[in-house]
């Protein structure tokens, strides 16, 4: 009975056998694939045609890229993709089809058990995935902000925080891209983007509150011409002066530059100016009388140099007071008339061809007025 039924197991099992030969004498084996696409079953005939027309089909199947919050959506065919399939399609056609029949059955047990899928090497157009690339880069790219230092509520304070930028990675998503569309591993791949932040940061911004608020912390005074302390200016009217940029430190490490705004500042301290500067007198000519009836000489005398605030040093004195005690020291110009003595030289006078004497005294302010602004005109002539 043993022998019987183990017969009948031989028998069926050659029957299936010869069954499975029989499908699959003209079919691809079982288990077998290309690049993914399933060909097992199919007529050896039909192969070519019927992978080419996947393949078309799976090039036309939209690839999902993500980059940040951005999506995109490109089909290989877009990137000119094409794959040599002549070594591909010998292989699955040769498989349980070659040799004796007992190799192709050997081979075709084995596929069934194992299976196999034989690659594809694709090619496609890189300058086409370098465009795509770079019109993704500058599509999500962002630039950091940094944190913004101002006057809020009369203080200075950091009135914005700093925000990530954004940017692609651009030499890992070209690989990723290219390895995509050859592979078609995927179909939504999100690619490597970075989060740059800007140098100037929370800390960098708050050393510049800090330093501001130092400054504000009491009036800078002002001390010149043997006066100590003789002048001052309030914080509330110094946080109107006050400019913040980003910037370089003097050791060249990202910072917050803090400086006054200059014509603002010439025009605060325009009462200590008028206290303290005076204009250039220009040169001028003086007559000598002559003796032994020669002609009277004229000759020139030199102009003397004017004072005023330096504004620009001013401003940096007034940015240094704190470490000086809030005092800061009037720095001066001695701006020139542009008639010096050089000029009145050069104009030749040795002789004097006529005079003519004017007493302005008694006569009206109004007089005396046009007499001076005549000089002026003059230069003083």
């Amino acid at each position: 009975m043993l022998l019987g039924v183990f017969l009948g197991l031989i028998g069926v099992l050659c029957l299936s056998f010869l069954l499975f030969s029989s499908y699959y004498a003209q079919r691809v084996s079982p288990h077998i694939s290309v690049d993914g696409i399933a060909m097992g079953g199919v007529a050896l005939n039909s192969a070519p045609a019927y992978l080419r027309e996947r393949i078309a089909q799976r090039n036309a199947r939209p690839l999902v890229f993500r980059a940040g919050d951005r999506v995109y959506q490109v089909t290989g065919g877009q990137f000119h993709s094409r794959y040599d399939l002549s070594e591909a399609l010998a292989e699955v056609r040769a498989v349980g089809h070659t040799g004796n029949i007992f190799s192709r059955a050997w081979s075709q047990l084995s596929t069934l058990v194992t299976g196999h899928d034989y690659p594809l090497q694709g090619h496609h157009d890189p300058n086409a995935v370098a465009r795509f690339v770079a019109s993704v880069s500058q599509d999500v790219a962002m630039e950091p902000l940094p944190a913004q230092v101002g006057i809020d509520q009369g203080q200075a304070a950091i009135i914005h925080e700093p925000v990530l930028g954004r940017e692609l990675d651009v030499p890992a998503a070209t690989r990723m891209v290219n390895t995509e569309i050859d592979q078609h591993g995927a179909f939504d791949i999100t690619l490597p983007v970075l989060y740059p932040g800007s140098p100037i940061t929370h800390d960098v911004a708050q050393a510049a509150v800090d330093q501001a608020r130092q400054l504000l912390g009491q009036n800078v005074y002002f001390s010149s011409l043997n006066r100590v302390k003789a002048w001052y200016l309030t914080p509330g009217q110094l946080v109107h002066l006050l400019v913040f940029k980003p910037g370089l430190a003097a050791d060249k490490t990202p910072a917050v530059i803090i400086s006054l705004d200059t014509k603002k500042l010439a025009r605060t301290m325009a009462p200590i100016r008028a206290e303290v500067e005076h204009a250039p007198v220009p040169a001028y000519f003086g007559f000598v009388d002559a003796s032994n009836g020669q002609p009277d000489t004229a000759l020139p005398y030199p102009d003397i140099p004017g004072l005023a605030v330096d504004i620009n040093k001013a401003a940096q004195a007034i940015l240094a007071s704190p470490v000086n005690d809030h005092v800061a020291v009037i720095p001066f110009e001695h701006p020139h008339s542009r008639f010096t003595i050089a000029s009145a030289r050069a104009m030749g006078f040795d002789t004097l061809q006529g005079r003519a004497v004017i007493d302005l005294s008694g006569l009206s302010r109004t007089y005396a007025a046009n007499a001076a602004a005549a000089a002026r005109l003059l230069d003083n002539l």
